[in-house]
């Protein structure tokens, strides 16, 4: 068996990798998600984030899905090897907004059910 030991120049790599079709998925420190080549090493691409990416990339249907030290969950596309060298970051927006709603949708549920629970608890203290 052998290995590939690949040294990313930016910064430290806390997340675990993802692997698709021969391709590793990385975040790192340096604000960068990478894409490097599962058999070589070769870096493929990289994506700019607004801050230090220490959560491990999951792949769904060829988009990579990673969040950032800046708050921000990202669904980079990647790209077909005869199509572009870089990532798709056309649908990029839409898929944020679908993805901040759910996200909003989840707090207010939470809001609401503690704000249920708390009326009821107060009404139920009430009673003699």
């Amino acid at each position: 068996m052998s290995s590939v030991v690949v040294s990313l120049s930016g910064g430290k790599v806390d997340s675990s990798p993802a692997i698709a079709n021969g391709i590793v998925y990385v975040g790192s420190e340096d604000k960068q998600v990478y894409a490097l080549n599962a058999t070589i090493g070769d870096r493929l691409w990289s994506y700019a984030t607004g801050d230090m990416v220490v959560s491990s990339p999951a792949v769904v249907d060829g988009v990579v899905y990673v969040g950032s030290y800046d708050h921000l969950v990202y669904a980079i596309g990647v790209p077909t090897q005869n199509r572009q060298s870089g990532p798709d970051q056309s649908f990029i927006g839409p898929q944020l907004v679908v993805i901040a709603s759910v996200l909003l949708a989840c707090v207010v549920g939470v809001f609401l059910y503690r704000r249920k629970s708390q009326v009821s608890q107060a009404i139920t203290e009430s009673v003699p």
